[in-house]
């Protein structure tokens, strides 16, 4: 072990030190040895080592000799000086490479703050690997379909009889009355177990969750504190609940929630013990396998065990199919919370998400192609204008510069003018582009600058764009000759490839870019002009709760002479429906059934 050590120890003194200091130094350490060595081995060991390490200094390092001392601040500020002088001469070309790069940029931030807007979707949530969704599948229209209502008693079936199964929450939302004073609404309530503030990560800014075990209590989001109380606390507060014309019911608000982040489906507005929907609806039933709630969450003790759940719930899907045949579920499924999102938009009646796994797609592919169509204008402008510079390459290959050094300089001549794209398209992507898309989509989305991933996605961004617009124009420019470019004898381009192949790419780019447009605003005008089957543009509707509020509020109407024809519904076209199983030749087949 001691031949090993000093073996190991010269090495690497003698690969790291001075020559000079090398005979000291391991005489030093032979001595060292000779006085540990009485000791353990493995003590002796690890004492000769820390001796070795403390030769380590500094100054006993070796200088690193044959590489040729640059000035690299200097190199910089001529490189930065001579991107500014091309600017200058080539004003209408650095213009369109720059505004072209500009757009593509900002495009792309746009889509990170998208990307990073839809991933984090209700992953704030501190528990969101451990609770999942449960759903139902089923045979309709030939195929499986996803249903986010699942029977009423499988949530308590599941929390008494699965032992991973540590937590359950039933959510149901029905609209109801709410008075406080003068503030008379009609509001959508969320009855909820208890254990919902538990499993979800709402914080409240005033009250207790545990408040939410009392069946007299009420749960505020801030902005429904904010509509009913004003800057006033609404804790200890009465609110009046009229889920019928017979049955009216007071709360204390009890809590009230902080403000909702942007990136989340998941949301309330009041919410109460869910033992109220059994006093609100009297038909309702905890044991009745034909009720289907709204969503029903379980939380696991390991997220690992889902597999075993799924299991364990075949049995209830059979249970549920022999008591309500109409309804027949061929499996009970779990969608884990951190994502949800990703699939909600398949699950039908469950808690939505209009976003699509193509939507998720489009907005990157276009946000690429455009980079890409950034890139090939540069690539193909920048070897047009090469001409300009033959004089100044060819005098550079003269006094020393060889090609490499040529092709670093091109590469960051390109990096600085990216940056100065950069600038711009941060400014488009925040003044312009974001503001639009919101406008547009109605989707919560910000950049935020004071994100740091923000800029570590900028400078990665800058890098590839500079690099990969600039590669093949530094290579192609740095390939002349000193003696050809001042013979005047250099040609350019008539017979490569690769240009051809790069305006080649531009012009499919820029036709399926062109395109594109054209088919979206088509589109557009289709959708605003169509016939939707009814006069819309004359037609308002207005939600009232059940009983007299229709009946007063028609009689109200129908003495306003503006007023033509009033209906009532239970339903709304393309807002509320109810889904139906039909059977037709045999087979079951899924409606929406408007009353």
């Amino acid at each position: 072990m001691a031949n090993l050590n000093k073996v190991l120890s010269e090495r690497l003194i003698g690969l790291l030190c001075k020559p000079s200091l090398l005979e000291e130094i391991m005489g030093d350490l032979y001595e060292y040895d000779e006085e540990v060595k009485s000791k353990p081995k493995l003590k002796r060991s690890v004492l000769y080592w820390y001796h070795v390490l403390t030769f380590l200094k500094p100054w006993a390092f070796k200088k690193i000799t044959g590489t040729q001392k640059l000035n690299h601040l200097g190199m910089f500020k001529n490189y930065f000086k001579t991107t500014l002088r091309s600017v200058g001469r080539n004003p209408i070309s650095s213009f369109v490479n720059i505004f072209g790069l500009s757009v593509a940029i900002g495009i792309c931030l746009l889509v990170y703050a998208f990307v990073k807007t839809d991933y984090a979707i209700d992953r704030f949530h501190e528990n969101k690997d451990e609770v999942f969704l449960a759903t139902s599948m089923s045979d309709r229209n030939g195929r499986q379909q996803e249903y986010g209502s699942v029977p009423a008693p499988l949530g308590p079936l599941l929390l008494s009889e699965d032992p991973h199964v540590v937590n359950m929450c039933r959510i149901q939302e029905k609209n109801f009355i709410v008075k406080n004073r003068e503030n008379v609404f009609y509001e959508g309530i969320s009855f909820v177990d208890p254990a919902f503030l538990e499993m979800f990560s709402f914080p409240l800014k005033e009250g207790d969750p545990r408040t939410l075990t009392d069946l007299n209590s009420i749960v505020l989001s801030g902005l429904m504190a904010q509509k009913y109380f004003g800057d006033e606390s609404a804790l200890g507060q009465e609110v009046l609940l009229v889920f019928n014309e017979g049955f009216k019911k007071r709360f204390v608000v009890s809590g009230v929630a902080e403000p909702f982040p942007d990136e989340h489906i998941i949301a309330f507005n009041f919410l109460i013990n869910f033992e109220n929907y059994a006093i609100a609806n009297e038909r309702f039933s905890e044991n009745d396998w034909s009720t289907l709630l709204d969503a029903t969450f379980i939380q696991l003790d390991n997220a690992s065990n889902i597999g075993l759940v799924s299991a364990q719930s075949d049995k209830y899907s059979v249970l549920q199919n022999e008591i309500d045949a109409d309804w027949k579920v061929s499996a009970f499924s779990f969608n884990q919370l951190s994502q949800l999102h990703l699939n909600s938009s398949n699950i039908i009646n469950g808690i939505s998400h209009d976003l699509t796994a193509p939507g998720r797609v489009a907005l990157p592919v276009i946000g690429i192609l455009m980079l890409f169509l950034a890139c090939f204008n540069y690539m193909n402008m920048a070897i047009a204008s090469s001409t300009k510079r033959l004089k100044e390459i060819g005098v550079r290959k003269v006094v020393g510069a060889n090609r490499s050094k040529l092709i670093f300089q091109f590469l960051m001549e390109n990096i600085i003018l990216t940056c100065f794209a950069l600038v711009v398209g941060l400014s488009l992507a925040v003044l312009v582009f974001q503001p639009w898309f919101v406008n547009l989509t109605q989707r919560p989305l910000t950049l935020e600058l004071t994100d740091v991933n923000l800029y570590i996605f900028s400078v990665a961004l800058v890098l590839i764009t500079g690099v990969f617009s600039g590669a093949y124009p530094a290579f192609y420019i740095s390939r002349f000759k000193a003696v050809s470019i001042f013979r005047g004898n250099t040609k350019f381009g008539q017979k490569s490839l690769i240009t051809r192949v790069l305006l080649g790419f531009q012009l499919i780019l820029a036709c399926v870019t062109i395109t594109g447009a054209v088919v979206f605003a088509q589109n557009s005008a289709y959708q605003s002009n169509r016939g939707w089957g009814y006069n819309h543009t004359n037609l308002v509707y207005a939600n009232v709760s059940v009983g007299n509020s229709f009946s007063q509020l028609k009689a109200k109407m129908s003495q306003d002479l503006n007023v033509i024809q009033i209906a009532g519904a239970d339903h709304h076209i393309a807002r509320a429906r109810a889904i139906t199983a039909i059977e037709f030749e045999e087979r079951k087949l899924e409606v929406d059934q408007i009353s």
